[in-house]
């Protein structure tokens, strides 16, 4: 069995992955950038993650037939994106937890967070493919 995507569906996808992948890594900070300023380390596993959950997001939007949710999507996309982002730079977090909260307990977890995003990420879109080719899954 093959998936059913067109070539026109594989461009399109990757260019909005290229974009998520831009506008993402702007705002996370993963390089100097004149409008957001990153406060801790950048390491592999941020560009990993900012890579893998932009391809994802790319195809889930690229990839027309069949459906998933988007509330899901957006949990699994939050994820990917906290476990990118520098803790202490989410003025959001920083507001409800505060700063030492957040070097302190979530900084150690932060990577395993983004990586429970990108799984998510992956089922729904692995069910999207399946739901394209007609099998119900």
């Amino acid at each position: 069995m093959f998936l059913r995507i067109s070539l026109k569906e594989v461009l399109i996808s990757l260019i909005y992955a290229v974009f998520i992948f831009i506008v993402l890594g702007m705002v996370i900070g993963l390089w100097n950038n004149m409008l957001f300023f990153r406060m801790t380390g950048v390491n592999f596993l941020d560009y990993f993650i900012l890579a893998v959950e932009s391809l994802l997001l790319g195809f889930l939007l690229g990839v027309k037939k069949g459906s998933c949710s988007a509330g899901a999507a957006g949990v699994g996309g939050t994820l990917g994106f906290l476990g990118a982002a520098c803790p202490v730079c989410n003025k959001l977090l920083l507001l409800i937890f505060g700063g030492s909260f957040l070097m302190t307990y979530f900084e150690p977890i932060r990577h395993w967070v983004g990586l429970i995003g990108v799984c998510i990420l992956l089922y729904l879109l692995n069910k999207k493919l399946w739901l394209n080719m007609g099998i119900k899954k």
